[in-house]
């Protein structure tokens, strides 16, 4: 009965820790289309940054935030938007 114990707890755990490993996968960035997106809006309001439209910077970057906060640009947005 011990051994029966400890190979269900083994399981157990075994089973617990794929559930976390898939949910921390899955609550990583966004997407790699979504992530595309949220790059070319970064851009977008770069080059307007870039252009001296910094009033059409500040909204392309803050709705690129809204639209995309865990996205692979995310951190680089928020900087452009704050500068």
């Amino acid at each position: 009965m011990n051994t029966m114990k400890r190979n269900s707890f083994a399981l157990s755990l075994i089973l617990a820790i794929g559930v976390i490993d898939i949910h921390v996968q899955s609550a990583g960035a966004q997407t790699v289309p979504l992530n595309t997106a949220a790059r070319q809006m970064f851009m977008e309001g770069r080059d307007l940054f870039d252009d001296g439209k910094f009033v059409e910077a500040e909204k392309k970057f803050r709705d690129a935030l809204a639209k995309y906060p865990k996205a692979d640009k995310a951190d680089q947005t928020a900087y452009y938007r704050i500068k």
